[in-house]
C-alpha cells in the first residue's frame, strides 16, 4: 500500500478519487463525483444516472422476493462499507434511490404490478432494505445484552455477514476501481 503525503495540500487526486485532508481533526476524506457515482450505478445495473432512470433487473425475477431483497441489501451494505470515508454521505442517497427504485421495478416486473403495489407488497412482508441515513445503526441492531454497546451475538452476526457476502459484489467493486 503506497503512502500518501498531502500535508502541504488540502486535496489531492489519487487513483481516480479526490482525497481531502481535514487539518482540524487530521483525517482523510474521499469525494465522490457525479461521474464516479454514475459509474457505480451503471456497474450494479441499477439504471442510467445521466437519464435519471432506474431500471428493472430482469435476470433476478427468477428468484423469490426474499432472495432479491437480500441481494440488494448485501450490495448496499458493501457499497456503504466501501465508501465509508466519504465526507458527504448525501451523495450515496441518490445511489440508494436508484437501488430502491430498481428493487421496486424488479419486484413489479416479477409479479406484473405497478411500482407502488410492489412497494406495498415489500413493506407488508418487511423486506424493505435499510435507508442510508441510519444505515450503520439499523443494519445490525442491538440484541439487548446489558453492559455492552453490541452484544456478543450481534458481533458474531456481523462477522458472519462479512464472511458470507456474495462474490459478485466484490467483482462489481473491483470493476469500479478500474
Amino acid at each position: 500500500m503506497p503512502t500518501i503525503k498531502i500535508s502541504r495540500f488540502n486535496s489531492i487526486q489519487y487513483e481516480g478519487y479526490l482525497v481531502h485532508l481535514d487539518k482540524s481533526n487530521k483525517r482523510l476524506y474521499l469525494a465522490l463525483t457525479k461521474d464516479q457515482l454514475g459509474h457505480v450505478i451503471k456497474n450494479f445495473d441499477y439504471g442510467a444516472y445521466s437519464d435519471k432512470c432506474p431500471k428493472s433487473r430482469g435476470y433476478l425475477v427468477y428468484h423469490d422476493e426474499k432472495t432479491i431483497c437480500s441481494i440488494y441489501q448485501n450490495e448496499l451494505a458493501s457499497i456503504h462499507q466501501y465508501y465509508c470515508l466519504l465526507r458527504d454521505k448525501k451523495v450515496l442517497r441518490s445511489l440508494d434511490y436508484f437501488a430502491y427504485e430498481s428493487l421496486y421495478r424488479t419486484i413489479a416486473h416479477k409479479y406484473r404490478l405497478s411500482k407502488k403495489q410492489a412497494y406495498h407488497r415489500l413493506k407488508q412482508k418487511h423486506y424493505l432494505p435499510t435507508a442510508s441515513k441510519d444505515f450503520s445503526s439499523s443494519f445490525l441492531s442491538h440484541t439487548g445484552e446489558p453492559y455492552t454497546l453490541k452484544g456478543v451475538r450481534t458481533v458474531l452476526r456481523e462477522v458472519d455477514l462479512l464472511l458470507t457476502t456474495d462474490p459478485t459484489i466484490h467483482h462489481h467493486l473491483k470493476k469500479i476501481l478500474t
